[in-house]
């Protein structure tokens, strides 16, 4: 190769450099990473096996349309859940705390209620499944790639939240992957559903409180009226 053909390939080499450079270290649209955060929160699965489960009996609107009116009708509710959730990710996923999770009922409608939260039990499922999790330096909670994550844990209805019926439950799963560094913002996994199960004739305690979040028309058409255990 002539010198003048080495000259020129070094100026090359000097100027295009820099530049490449500089396009490498170009920090990422708000656009990409958004769809960057959606890939890694849309990877994340998770599942809820349930291994006991107590159920309550309470009263509950029930609307059953123009011929049969509005009345009130016995319902089954659940009254304490032992869930095992097992979170994992195809690749390795990082989140800013707070993990929020919560456990919904059929047909949610935290409103009829008079609530605006739409979870049931007492107490945090999100810092359960964040105590599983890996945590770097930075204090951020992570998903390995390959390992996945179980937790096991027993809650109450409690006294302010939703009442739901049996039947098919879900997880809602919230969290802020981060890219580039930075939290991209709150996101929902996908919500894996579980059945919560009930004995037909199984005597209840009754109970008064009126937080009943379910659709009570369907439930009491599909599950029919509890047995009221006698004091």
């Amino acid at each position: 190769m002539s010198g003048r053909r080495l000259a020129a390939l070094a100026v090359t080499v000097l100027v295009a450099g820099p530049l490449l450079l500089a396009y490498a270290a170009l920090p990422r649209s708000p656009e990409d990473r958004a769809a960057e955060a959606d890939a890694l929160v849309a990877g994340i699965r998770a599942s809820v096996a349930t291994s006991d489960s107590s159920l309550l009996a309470t009263r509950a609107v029930a609307d059953f349309g123009v011929e049969e009116g509005v009345r009130l009708v016995l319902v089954r509710i659940v009254d304490q859940l032992t869930v095992e959730v097992r979170v994992e990710s195809p690749i390795d996923v990082w989140f800013e705390p707070p993990v929020v999770a919560c456990l919904v009922g059929p047909d949610a409608a935290p409103d009829a209620a008079g609530l605006e939260d739409r979870c049931w039990g007492e107490g945090s499922l999100g810092q359960v499944i964040a105590a599983g999790l890996v945590r770097d330096e930075d204090g951020h909670l992570g998903l390995v790639a390959g390992t996945p994550v179980t937790v096991s844990a027993t809650f109450q209805r409690g006294d302010v939240r939703c009442d739901y019926p049996p039947g098919a439950w879900y997880l809602e799963l919230r969290v802020d992957p981060i890219v580039d560094g930075q939290p991209a913002g709150p996101r929902y996994a996908q919500a894996p559903t579980f059945e919560v199960p009930f004995v037909p004739d199984q005597p209840l305690q009754l109970v008064m409180e009126r937080r009943y979040c379910g659709l009570a028309s369907k439930v009491y058409r599909e599950q029919g009226e509890p047995v009221v255990a006698s004091d």
